[in-house]
């Protein structure tokens, strides 16, 4: 009994791990397509943010659906329809309604079947790595990695915010830098958690 309910506990913080790097990571391309540089920084907060929000609902529906079947279908597709509507909902939400949502051109259902896809592939991975002993990453290693990210990405932004404000407007400077760190923090966090899985699996395969 106990044994379950670690797993389940495991099942939902892995769940929530995946968002926040599978968010991060799609925000992060989206901000740098659309607007370099302070797009690439918001949209990494952004996705992460929204990522681990959904990571926690597809950690919740998963660790339930694990007492149940171990069938992978059904927690790949459990996985998908959490993420498509999530992504519907959320982009209603960010729009203002769904009235307002776009709806011309390729991009809105490319970006619904890109978290489809991404639930639909996590979702059994998620369930996978926690039923069995280190077969997921080490989250302290991964939230660790994380803290070294932003706070050296965080440090670079402020340089680069410091030198910019002083070469435009040196009245600025000081809040230049401070905008300039908070913005490289969040990508400098997911870039960090990204090398951690990295390095996690690269061990493992050398073990």
């Amino acid at each position: 009994m106990a044994e379950a309910e670690e797993t389940r506990k495991l099942i939902v913080g892995r769940a929530v791990e995946g968002g926040v790097l599978a968010g991060g990571a799609t925000g992060l391309v989206i901000g740098t397509v659309t607007f370099p540089i302070v797009g690439t920084c918001l949209g990494a907060a952004f996705g992460a943010t929204v990522g681990a929000g959904l990571g926690l609902l597809n950690g919740a529906v998963l660790s339930v659906l694990s007492r149940w079947t171990g069938s992978r279908l059904v927690y790949a597709a459990a996985a998908g329809l959490v993420c498509g509507v999530g992504a519907v909902a959320g982009a209603a939400l960010a729009y203002g309604g769904w009235q307002r949502l776009p709806t011309s051109g390729w991009q809105p259902p490319a970006f619904v079947v890109w978290c489809v896809g991404l639930g639909v592939v996590l979702g059994p991975l998620v369930v996978r790595s926690s039923g069995r002993s280190g077969g997921g990453p080490d989250l302290t290693r991964v939230a660790l990695f994380a803290g070294y990210g932003a706070a050296a990405a965080a440090i670079v932004g402020a340089v680069v915010g410091l030198v910019v404000g002083l070469v435009a407007y040196p009245p600025t400077a000081p809040f230049a830098l401070i905008e300039g760190s908070l913005l490289a923090g969040p990508s400098g966090a997911l870039l960090g958690a990204l090398a951690a899985l990295i390095a996690t699996r690269r061990r493992r395969t050398v073990q």
